[in-house]
């Protein structure tokens, strides 16, 4: 990560948004997949 802050708020942005875009990207991939495993496990089950 560049710490060299040259007033450059672009930076500071990117830094704070990012990780949480990440992790609601996380979350969202997850949810699909915890969907998608409830129904193969309903499937299998029944």
């Amino acid at each position: 990560m560049n710490v060299d802050t040259n007033g450059d708020t672009k930076g500071q942005t990117f830094a704070d948004f990012c990780p949480s875009l990440i992790s609601k990207g996380a979350r969202i991939s997850l949810e699909i997949g915890e969907h998608k495993f409830i129904q193969d496990f309903i499937k299998i089950t029944l």
